[in-house]
């Protein structure tokens, strides 16, 4: 029998275990982009996990354990290209979550260097386009003050950038979206102000972050080739797979 010190320690567990259950959720979906919100949810998990206080001895241990590997599994994170382009094309997060200011800025010039190659090999062409749930675990609730710090940041200064970084700054230094937006909806919208960024946002966006989606087709296989099904030609298997998808 459970006594009440011993249920108090399991409150304060399941507490401590549901923001992962929350974040693991949330990046592991397949019907919406997730790739840009590797490093939103890092953030805000830390975050969050800077917030419990934990009573027990026992449950204390198990946050600083949790805290420090993910310290060591995601340190460095903003450096990993993929993941910095892909949140910095999202216009719910752009640089909101980025702490490194060596990894804001090599992000910032390889966008740079990308408009830049592409203007001159134009040029030379030429002489010769969810919402966010209500969880008891809100991860969005540090995103918003940071985004609402990031209302008052005004177009300033454009005179002084080339030609070259206008595209880049110009989206920069607009206000950061609702997060409730659609990110692929919202390039669309862009695509003509922003026709360069637009070409590498739906490159980015696309990518998941997870291999969780993939897992599911091989469990969805597995549930289609049962005992009554176990002579479906692997044509016949794509199909089902497909529909089920």
């Amino acid at each position: 029998m459970v006594n009440a010190s011993e249920l108090n320690k399991i409150k304060e567990v399941i507490e401590l275990l549901k923001c992962f259950e929350i974040v693991t959720r949330e990046i592991s979906a397949d019907t919406y982009v997730t790739i840009s919100k590797v490093i939103l949810l890092v953030s805000c998990l830390t975050e969050a996990l800077t917030k419990i206080s934990a009573q027990d001895a026992i449950v204390g241990e198990l946050k600083s354990e949790r805290q420090n590997n993910m310290n060591k599994r995601f340190d460095k994170l903003e450096f990993n290209s993929v993941l910095a382009l892909a949140t910095v094309l999202d216009p719910r997060f752009k640089f909101l979550h980025f702490k490194d200011a060596l990894a804001k800025n090599k992000t910032v010039l390889y966008l740079n260097s990308f408009i830049k190659n592409v203007n001159n090999s134009v040029s030379t062409s030429e002489s010769s386009d969810e919402c966010a749930t209500e969880n008891p675990f809100d991860y969005w609730s540090h995103h918003k003050q940071l985004a609402q710090q990031n209302m008052k940041y005004k177009f300033s200064n454009l005179s002084a950038i080339t030609t070259t970084e206008v595209e880049v700054q110009m989206y920069l230094r607009s206000v950061v979206a609702s997060t409730n937006q659609n990110p692929t909806e919202m390039w669309d919208d862009m695509k003509n102000v922003f026709p360069e960024l637009y070409k590498k946002a739906s490159k980015y966006l696309s990518f998941v972050a997870t291999s969780v989606s993939s897992e599911r087709i091989f469990s969805k296989a597995g549930a289609t080739i049962t005992q009554q099904r176990n002579r479906l030609t692997g044509k016949r298997l794509s199909k089902f797979l497909f529909l089920n998808a």
